[in-house]
């Protein structure tokens, strides 16, 4: 009896039952994505994106009668500058499935709606892996192509942060010339000076557990006048000791909803949300999409996020801003290809001394 290709008699006289949806087993919803997209996104069209900077002081100060002025012009604004990137997601499909095969009543599921649904999930998992990294070309690691991400807008220039990268540069303007007078940061230490320069905060590299004195120090030292963290997020892990460690102190309020939808808990009236596609020891290695596991030995992230300085950025056209250029036939067969586009500088960071985050969490 031929078994290859051949029916039995239940296949060939019972009836199957398909749902008309398929189920995602790959991708994550990032709820800090969801967020600047609902909260921070802004449209964009040009060369560029530039954030104006103020750095340093005028002079001034008391005096007597008949003293002389200091009447010297130092600069005191600058601007951060990014460039747009710009990502794809393919889509194929052969005109027989779309035309013959899949078409009309017969077919439960769309196979060209559902690959387009799945061109979005995908251009959401690059962009959400890509926030949590950087877009420069640095110690061998050519990422110039990718939107510019946290770990470089959120770095002292010489501390090396989660992915092992220290950034000297941020929006193509190099900290060390934006600081105020001269003055030195500290390299790395939680309790680094703050404010000696616009575009610096230290990363902190935890290497062990995570404490309540830790949780207010780090955001105590983004709280500048009015200014203050209003999202925190780490890993799932991450989550799992901030909960075992401190809700049967009652350390937190009770848990919330942002706008987004993700339930987190609250932490000085600020948000704490976990996501597994922040950088940490347990997320999953997709390096089709950019892997974005934390380097071996490591352990969780926690980010301090002033949601205000960020902005993320959307080009001004219907195709580029997640839209479809349209089914392309091949020449010499019958596939039809298109693509899937995001454009724009990607996610921007005006003051990055308003956020910070710690690294290698391990309990």
């Amino acid at each position: 009896m031929p078994t290859t290709g051949f029916l039995n008699q239940l296949d060939t006289t019972t009836n199957k039952k398909i749902l008309p949806e398929v189920s995602d087993g790959i991708f994550l919803n990032d709820p800090l994505l969801a967020y600047f997209k609902s909260n921070s996104l802004d449209r964009w069209s040009g060369i560029a994106i530039q954030h104006g900077l103020l750095y340093n002081y005028l002079p001034g100060g008391f005096y007597a009668k008949g003293d002389n002025f200091n009447i010297t012009q130092p600069q005191t604004e600058t601007g951060l500058t990014f460039t747009p990137r710009y990502a794809y997601v393919n889509v194929s499909l052969f005109q027989e499935d779309v035309e013959v095969e899949n078409a009309g009543t017969e077919a439960v599921i769309k196979l060209a709606v559902i690959r387009l649904q799945e061109a979005a999930l995908n251009m959401s998992g690059r962009l959400a892996i890509a926030m949590y990294r950087h877009g420069q070309n640095i110690a061998g690691d050519d990422r110039s192509l990718a939107i510019n991400g946290m770990s470089e807008a959120l770095n002292d220039g010489a501390t090396a942060g989660w992915d092992g990268n220290a950034f000297p540069n941020y929006g193509t303007v190099p900290r060390a010339s934006v600081r105020v007078n001269g003055e030195a940061v500290g390299a790395g230490a939680l309790d680094a000076k703050m404010g000696a320069t616009s575009v610096t905060n230290p990363v902190a590299n935890v290497n062990g557990t995570v404490t309540y004195d830790l949780l207010e120090r780090t955001f105590n030292s983004v709280c500048v006048g009015p200014e203050r963290p209003n999202l925190l997020l780490t890993t799932n892990l991450g989550m799992s000791y901030i909960k075992k460690k401190f809700q049967p102190q009652q350390r937190f309020e009770t848990a919330s909803k942002v706008a987004t939808g993700f339930t987190g808990l609250s932490f000085n009236g600020s948000e704490i949300m976990q996501s597994q596609y922040a950088p940490g020891s347990q997320g999953q290695n997709l390096p089709a999409l950019g892997n974005f596991l934390a380097p071996s030995g490591q352990g969780e992230t926690l980010w301090f996020l002033n949601t205000k300085s960020f902005k993320f950025w959307l080009a001004n056209s219907a195709k580029f801003a997640f839209g479809f250029s349209g089914w392309k036939p091949a020449q010499d067969n019958n596939t039809i290809a298109g693509q899937y586009f995001y454009a724009g500088p990607g996610l921007t960071c005006m003051a990055p001394r308003y956020s910070r985050y710690l690294f290698n969490i391990t309990g």
